[in-house]
């Protein structure tokens, strides 16, 4: 600061604003009881403190900085968002005493947020991408009553599809949604199975009266309706429950249809 005094310049310098060893300390203190770290400079020597801290810091931020970029579209993407933005803006804190406040102020969320983050970190490392895949079934399955017919199913998809939508801490109830999971995708398959049968023994009987008007009729033409191959293709490879409730549905049209077009290629009136 300057002054001027008898018209002399005079020089003032503001004495730095020293930490006392005891608050050093105790910022100390709170860091490690927030990360489990030990900041191993003096308590005499507060620039040196921070140093560390900003260090150490940067060394967490490195890790969870790429968590909080893969995964912040997720539902429990925020956490990881959350812990990153608070620990850049103590440690771009410039004033040693506001960092130190900083440190104390958050102790509790902070230690919050550490414990949520390393679970959501092993979680995304080990289970991600079996969570995906439920999740892409949860997707699929859902909103598409022909899977999910019986009430007890309903009850457990519906439990599914709110883990998916609500629950920001997955891996608490992940091994419980893994197994509603195995549950919901065996009695989906088992009745897929069950529709394909049905519709094979259904188009098994509308080839034998399509068979028999061709054999009746005496026409020699090919490719006038389907070839038993593709229809039994088409049911053996069909995912959808719907579409396989539909084939089977049909089946008496198709039939009715199929013989009309045998017959029109003979001339003759449908009896």
């Amino acid at each position: 600061m300057y002054k001027r005094q008898n018209e002399r310049l005079v020089i003032e310098i503001d004495a730095p604003n020293v930490q006392e060893p005891g608050v050093v300390k105790e910022a100390k203190e709170n860091f490690k009881s927030i990360f489990n770290i030990s900041i191993n400079e003096s308590d005499a020597n507060a620039n040196l403190v921070v140093e560390e801290i900003k260090e150490k810091l940067d060394q967490i931020i490195a890790k969870y900085d790429p968590l909080k970029s893969d995964y912040s579209s997720s539902i429990f993407g925020k956490h990881f968002i959350k812990y990153v933005d608070t620990l850049s803006d103590i440690k771009n804190t410039r004033d040693e005493a506001r960092l130190f406040d900083k440190l104390s102020a958050n102790k509790d969320e902070l230690i919050t947020l550490r414990d949520c983050c390393e679970e959501l970190g092993d979680f995304v490392e080990n289970q991600y991408k079996n969570y995906q895949v439920i999740k892409e079934f949860n997707s699929r399955n859902y909103h598409n009553p022909a899977n999910i017919q019986d009430s007890e199913s309903s009850i457990k998809a519906g439990k599914l599809n709110e883990y998916f939508n609500q629950d920001d801490m997955p891996q608490n109830s992940f091994p419980e949604m893994k197994m509603i999971y195995e549950e919901l995708r065996k009695a989906i398959s088992s009745q897929k199975d069950s529709l394909r049968k049905e519709a094979t023994s259904k188009y098994e009987d509308v080839y034998k009266a399509v068979e028999k008007s061709v054999e009746e009729s005496g026409v020699t033409e090919e490719h006038i309706y389907p070839s038993k191959d593709e229809t039994f293709n088409e049911i053996n490879s069909e995912d959808d429950m719907a579409a396989l409730q539909l084939l089977i549905s049909k089946a008496p049209e198709n039939q009715a249809s199929w013989i009309k077009e045998v017959i029109n290629k003979t001339g003759k009136d449908t009896v």
